[in-house]
């Protein structure tokens, strides 16, 4: 009799690997994704704290505005009827009036922005949580007990049997 030796190829090999290759190519990506999305958090901290620094340096100045324009009014009418002309209290506002008018809408477009990039930052924490949550799935966290943390998860909580 002869004997028959059969002899496994190389392209079987791969094909046995192949599917953990995948895995470990998809767990790479999210990976890469997952550090873009940690970068993109990071930026929009970044303009947060730019953005706040400017709202206070906004606010100070508003303040020191009005502060200075109420002082002036407050001048105005202290000064005898004889010193003041009728169209001083129109200057005054036109020209104190407009800068604390301009002021304020800064500031609210500052406020404005400052808001826009915290929803932006949620939105980013929210994807890095799918992100890390998918990964996690694929890795055999929250669905096999050996991934899982003994003290919380009971090899019974996974198995078929009551």
């Amino acid at each position: 009799m002869a004997n028959i030796v059969v002899e496994r190829s190389a392209i079987a090999d791969f094909l046995d690997e192949l599917p953990g290759l995948l895995m470990q190519y998809q767990q790479m990506q999210w990976g890469m994704e997952e550090r873009a999305l940690d970068r993109q958090a990071l930026l929009i901290d970044r303009q947060l704290v730019r953005a706040e620094k400017k709202y206070d340096t906004v606010f100070g100045e508003l303040e020191t505005s009005r502060q200075e324009f109420q002082d002036l009014t407050g001048q105005l009418y202290k000064a005898p009827d004889k010193d003041r002309t009728e169209n001083a209290v129109g200057v005054v506002n036109d020209i104190g009036g407009s800068v604390l008018d301009s002021l304020s809408q800064l500031l609210t477009d500052t406020q404005t922005e400052t808001e826009d990039l915290m929803t932006q930052k949620a939105d980013v924490g929210g994807q890095i949580r799918q992100a890390r949550l998918v990964q996690d799935f694929y890795t055999g966290i929250g669905h096999d007990y050996s991934a899982g943390d003994p003290a919380v998860w009971d090899i019974e909580d996974f198995s078929d049997e009551k």
